[in-house]
């Protein structure tokens, strides 16, 4: 008799364990529908929100930012002349993020033009502000060319003396050295603390480690800070822990009669364009 009361309270406790782990069970499903449904809206949340702030930079007319996917690939259209280079006041547009530190961003520019049919320009870029003479870096390819430049006092360009540098990739004097590496053109920004580095790939599929491609950058005209590419150091502190990083393209019209002449630009497999702070970088 003592046993058959045994088995009955193990019982009666088994019944009371299965019936409180059918709860969990349904509890545990009830959380992870609720984690799947908060995941989309998530999701959601984040393809409304623009990853891209985009602005023009004196143009005659205005640029286009086309989301292709989201933080992903984007089509861009400027007017105007060039960032920098031959000019104290930017021309053109710029869709950026803002990111604070560190970073390391790269994409693959399938093509980029213009109506005239000359040298339009597109890359990576990091501002310290939105002002249109603002200090700059940017790893760009345009003139047949890939370039790595440095404006480092606002207004710099080439006809100022130590305030504006960039260095080739490639003689385009040489016929051999002008291939356009459409639609592999990759480029690459990084910044660790004060120092600042880019490279370039040709590859079909993403970069290896051993694809990129930094020591090319030697043919440097202009100066600044007497630097020597492919690495810029930054040494009196010009550019803040915060800067402007995004994608950058210019008509480079300064040889065409029409400014209204319209580049335009095609970036894929954007990667580290990611916010990390908010607010608003120097003004």
């Amino acid at each position: 008799m003592q046993n058959i009361r045994s088995l009955l309270r193990n019982a009666r406790q088994s019944l009371g364990l299965a019936r409180q782990f059918d709860s969990l069970l349904r509890l545990s499903a009830a959380g992870r529908c609720a984690a799947t449904a908060l995941a989309a809206l998530a999701c959601l949340a984040a393809e409304a929100k623009p990853a891209l702030e985009s602005m023009d930079f004196n143009m005659p007319m205005p640029g286009t930012t086309t989301k292709i996917m989201a933080c992903k690939a984007f089509d861009l259209t400027a007017s105007g002349r060039q960032f920098g280079v031959h000019r104290d006041r930017d021309e053109g547009r710029f869709a950026s993020v803002f990111l604070e530190g560190d970073f390391d961003v790269w994409c693959r520019v399938e093509m980029v033009t213009n109506d005239a049919g000359n040298l339009a320009t597109a890359g990576l870029m990091a501002r310290k502000s939105l002002k249109d003479d603002s200090e700059f870096i940017g790893a760009q390819f345009g003139y047949d060319n890939y370039m790595f430049c440095v404006r480092g006092l606002p207004g710099g360009n080439l006809h100022k003396p130590d305030t504006f540098m960039y260095a080739c990739a490639r003689n385009v004097i040489r016929k051999e050295d002008c291939i356009t590496p459409f639609p592999n053109c990759w480029l690459r920004l990084k910044r660790t603390g004060n120092e600042f580095r880019a490279w370039f790939a040709e590859t079909s599929g993403v970069p290896t480690d051993n694809d990129w491609v930094a020591h090319e950058f030697r043919n440097a005209e202009g100066a600044w800070q007497e630097q020597k590419p492919p690495v810029i150091q930054d040494k009196g502190g010009v550019f803040p822990k915060r800067l402007y990083v995004g994608l950058a393209v210019d008509a480079n019209a300064e040889e065409s009669e029409k400014l209204e002449t319209v580049a335009r630009a095609r970036f894929r497999d954007i990667q580290g364009l990611v916010p990390t702070v908010a607010g608003a970088a120097a003004a």
